[in-house]
């Protein structure tokens, strides 16, 4: 009877065992995958029927072409050591990465011990269905290669896959075509979570596709000093980021935190951030656009902190937009917006907190426009005559004609804007209706061309403080005509030149049951 070991040091050891092989169902335990204490090791039962390929972590062969098989033991989770993955931050490990995830069956887990792992991006590492990765406090590292998409985790057209913790680091340098941290075309159910994505040549994470990813989620992660964006969305649907940071992009356009911009054909609908940070790029730290693509619909954002940025939130050509309890900072530049919305259709922005933001809240060739109850406080008065130019606390304008059905401005808070604190340009029917104005540079309420409005309610002081006696705290100017003033509480103060003034060019304008107070 022939006596059969029940251990061996490695899988090169269990290759070499002589023949003939055990009976089926025999169970070796193998001590490493290649060197001692590598984590590789494990337990092995005997298939004498199979001629399953030798993939060097589950399936071990003898031969190619000798029937019977060693299978590793397991149940739901898989260790990249089981594949020969070294983690020493030197040794390319993109095959066995590549081999543990193929191995995975719907349900399992695959697992990164603690190490640097380094896999060649113009490969990556592929995903598949119905698959978590567990990267624990691992490190996946990958340097560019000139003139090549590079990418560390790809999923395209997968679904139901979960990523979570560890930290994947690219490179700035080099010339690829583009170099991104996690690629997903087309997915499906997708979920990040607490991982941190850094120092890649384009994004962290694209999001992207022919048709596009849907079901998203993205909570708890980083994305650090990446060049283009921490993230960009260019073709998904549900999509919700919560709980993230997006912090130091710079190094090419748009250099934003995240940047939803559409590729050719392509749309991106019902995309969501929620109590995020957006801090330090270079660029802008939300960009909603559609760029060339069909449409941006249905975005939101909710409860983020917004700070030091070169602007706060821009959207373009967004439809249905909702801003609300946010809180953007620290946007100093001069005419640089905490938020801005240019040729958007449909939108609320609500409650949030602006300060130390050199314009407010600006609305350009929008319409249906909501700003409602706001905390805007500027970067204050400047002084000499100009000085608060494009320094205004909220802005509804039209672009080349007159806009109808702009803009609603009601019950916000305008405090210490450079320039003045409510302006409506080229504009028809906007409502300016019981907002508090006060300490602004030039004008409280500034109406250009701006017709059929209403300006109600509304409680102005301590304006013109950027050149004494230069400015009126209600300005009507360039031919703006049939408006309505009315019920205004206006506090001429010691620097407003007149309480409320309408030039001879403006017809028709209706001026009832103003207050006014020295």
């Amino acid at each position: 009877m022939v006596a059969f070991p029940t251990s061996v040091g490695t899988l090169a050891g269990l290759r070499a065992l002589p023949l003939p092989f055990p009976p089926s169902g025999f169970v070796i335990a193998v001590s490493a995958h290649t060197t001692p204490g590598d984590g590789g090791g494990g337990s092995f039962r005997f298939d004498a029927l199979s001629w399953a390929l030798d993939n060097n972590g589950t399936i071990v062969a003898k031969s190619p072409a000798l029937r019977g098989r060693w299978l590793r033991v397991y149940a739901k989770d898989v260790s990249v050591r089981w594949f020969g993955a070294r983690g020493d931050g030197r040794t390319p490990d993109t095959v066995a990465l590549q081999r543990a995830v193929d191995v995975l069956r719907p349900g399992d887990t695959l697992h990164f011990p603690v190490g640097t792992y380094r896999i060649e991006s113009d490969k990556g590492v592929k995903l598949k269905n119905d698959v978590r990765l567990d990267l624990g406090t691992a490190t996946l590292v990958g340097a560019n290669v000139a003139g090549v998409k590079c990418r560390l985790l790809e999923i395209e057209g997968r679904r139901n896959i979960l990523i979570s913790g560890g930290t994947l680091v690219g490179s700035r340098a080099g010339t690829p075509e583009w170099g991104v941290g996690l690629l997903a075309s087309d997915a499906q159910n997708l979920f990040v979570e607490k991982v941190t994505f850094r120092d890649f040549h384009f994004d962290g994470i694209l999001l992207t596709g022919n048709v596009g990813c849907r079901k998203v989620v993205i909570r708890g992660c980083r994305a650090l000093n990446n060049r283009r964006s921490g993230m960009t969305v260019a073709a998904a649907a549900d999509v919700t980021v919560s709980d993230s940071v997006f912090q130091g992009s710079q190094g090419q356009d748009p250099e934003a935190g995240v940047n939803v911009e559409t590729g050719p054909g392509a749309r991106v609908e019902d995309v969501r951030f929620e109590g995020s940070t957006f801090s330090g790029n270079a660029g802008i730290g939300l960009y909603l656009h559609r760029g060339l693509g069909e449409r941006v619909l249905r975005a939101s954002a909710t409860a983020n902190w917004v700070e030091g940025n070169a602007q706060g939130i821009v959207a373009d050509e967004v439809d249905a937009l909702r801003l609300v309890d946010n809180s953007v900072a620290g946007h100093r530049g001069q005419a640089h917006a905490g938020i801005a919305l240019e040729q958007v259709a449909g939108a609320f922005v609500a409650d949030n907190e602006l300060s130390q933001n050199f314009r407010g809240i600006y609305s350009a060739g929008s319409t249906s426009v909501e700003i409602r109850r706001n905390t805007i406080v500027g970067t204050g008065p400047l002084p000499g005559e100009g000085s608060g130019e494009d320094g205004e606390g909220i802005v509804c304008r039209g672009l080349t004609a007159p806009l109808d059905n702009a803009c609603i401005v009601a019950n916000n808070i305008v405090q210490r804007a450079a320039g003045s604190g409510i302006l409506a340009f080229l504009v028809s029917r906007a409502a300016i209706v019981d907002n508090v104005v006060s300490e602004t540079g030039q004008r409280g309420i500034y109406l250009r061309y701006a017709s059929r409005g209403e300006v109600r309610g509304n409680n102005l002081s301590g304006t013109g403080r950027e050149a004494a006696h230069l400015y009126d705290v209600i300005e009507v100017v360039q031919f703006s005509d049939a408006n309505t003033l009315s019920a205004n509480v206006i506090r001429l103060g010691t620097s407003a030149r007149r309480p409320l003034a309408i030039a001879a060019n403006c017809r028709s304008n209706r001026v009832l049951d103003n207050v006014i107070l020295p």
